[in-house]
């Protein structure tokens, strides 16, 4: 960097400072060229991340797909030796439910308090539903509202998506975003109702699968009873249509939706059915 002190720094340290003092979503990856300009300096880039070596979302994807674990090295690590010690560890090491969470490298420091939430909240909820812990859950925090805006087609005022199976990699706003709202629990639990029910709910109308997430996420509680157990019978409320909570018009409105679509799961649970019979 002719002219400036000191003369060389590292793409990750250039995006870093970048990021922390204009904003994550200047330099979204260290995969990127540079060149001057007669005004300054040209970024052009793919991706997002630090772009050197293993991908973890990736490797998970493959690894889902059954691809064994010296082909995902070998393919994010082309030319590497693999010994027999190695190789006979990777295939022998015991596989358990695994939890990948990417962040912005402004909070890369929050990664293990963000695994233990998850971890606490996937197996107790899988526990009160009574289904099977997923293998992997995948986790993205956007660096800025915008970049979730865009990577989930969803307005400002939501906090979370989920894309359907097969890839249910959840999505959210910045981390701080969700601290501000004091909304980072209920959120990782809504999300994670979303990837615990899809198997039973796949099909059934949004009001449903919404429902239950926030039922069982523990939000807009309707009356004294808790999730997971038996509440007291609601009044009669219109359930949402699925228009109303795709397409909302405003925060109000989606709030309004939620506990529309909450009071009716709540009623049917009342009323005796299982959670997967809610329809």
């Amino acid at each position: 960097m002719d002219g400036l002190t000191p003369g060389e720094i590292s793409g990750q340290d250039l995006r870093a400072i970048v990021g922390r003092t204009l904003g994550w979503q200047f330099i979204k990856s260290t995969a990127f060229d540079l060149r001057r300009t007669g005004s300054g300096f040209h970024f052009t880039g793919h991706g997002s991340g630090h772009g050197v070596g293993m991908c973890v979302i990736g490797a998970a994807r493959l690894g889902a797909k059954g691809v064994s674990a010296v082909d995902i090295l070998a393919r994010y690590f082309p030319g590497a030796e693999l010994s027999s010690s190695t190789v006979k560890a990777a295939a022998i090491a015991p596989v358990g439910p695994e939890v990948l969470v990417s962040l912005p490298a402004g909070d890369e420091g929050e990664r293990d308090v963000i695994r233990d939430l998850v971890v606490r909240a996937r197996d107790a909820l899988a526990s009160q539903l009574g289904v099977t812990v997923p293998p992997h859950l995948t986790l993205r925090f956007h660096p800025t509202v915008e970049s979730y805006q865009q990577g989930t087609g969803q307005p400002w005022f939501t906090a979370g998506a989920t894309a359907p199976p097969p890839r249910a990699e959840m999505q959210f706003v910045p981390l701080t975003v969700l601290r501000d709202r004091g909304v980072l629990e209920t959120t990782l639990r809504h999300e994670i109702v979303h990837v615990l029910t899809a198997p039973a709910l796949n099909g059934r109308p949004l009001w449903v699968r919404e429902g239950a997430a926030s039922y069982f996420a523990g939000e807009r509680q309707i009356g004294p009873d808790t999730p997971g157990r038996r509440p007291a019978p609601q009044p009669r409320l219109s359930c949402p249509t699925d228009e109303e909570l795709l397409r909302p018009v405003s925060p109000g409105a989606l709030s309004l939706a939620h506990t529309r679509a909450t009071a009716c799961f709540a009623r049917q649970i009342a009323e005796g059915r299982k959670w997967s019979d809610v329809r």
